[in-house]
């Protein structure tokens, strides 16, 4: 077993993700958590347990590749909230999760004082499309990530990690964290 991943008499620190574990040795670096029910706010509820993972960004963290034909682009409201919000109620969906319609959805998210669009990472193809998202808050915590089902494994999401880890690097935060 190991102590620090509650109910994991099977699973290795690095299964996770190299993100997470640079070095396996290293509890410092994968740090995952057991967090029970939680009322995060007024619209989120965690009905169930989660792990919080934690990287550690002490030192300048890997720069991003993206695939041929990708881009990183600045977070634009008019262009990419609608497509955003799309992306992430299919990402959810296929881990049992939902997304409140636009209507609703978007205007809690400008409301909400963790809000950032600095903090918002959007991969797009050459004709503008949302490709992938890693939608954080102004502290170090990344809310949502997703990536279109046409191009997973294609190092898309990776690449928006690290996007955000050098962000949050050069913003002088220590860690970042993410719930799973």
């Amino acid at each position: 077993r190991y102590p620090y991943l509650e109910n994991s008499a099977d699973v290795p620190p690095c299964a996770a993700s190299d993100f997470w574990t640079p070095d396996c040795q290293n509890a410092n670096v994968y740090k995952p958590t057991m967090m029970p029910k939680t009322v995060l706010n007024k619209w989120i509820v965690m009905d169930k347990s989660y792990f919080r993972l934690r990287k550690d960004l002490v030192e300048p963290p890997q720069a991003p590749r993206l695939p041929r034909d990708i881009g990183l682009v600045p977070f634009n409201v008019d262009r990419h909230a609608a497509a955003a919000r799309d992306l992430l109620e299919v990402a959810y969906r296929s881990g049992g999760g939902t997304v409140a319609p636009f209507a609703r959805w978007w205007p809690e998210v400008e409301a909400d004082p963790e809000y950032d669009p600095a903090t918002i990472f959007i991969a797009a193809d050459l004709k503008g499309g949302l490709v992938g998202i890693a939608f954080c808050w102004r502290v170090p915590f990344i809310k949502d990530s997703a990536v279109a089902p046409a191009w997973q494994r294609q190092g898309v999401g990776g690449a928006l990690l690290r996007q955000a880890f050098v962000c949050f690097h050069k913003r002088g935060a220590s860690h970042i964290d993410l719930k799973v």
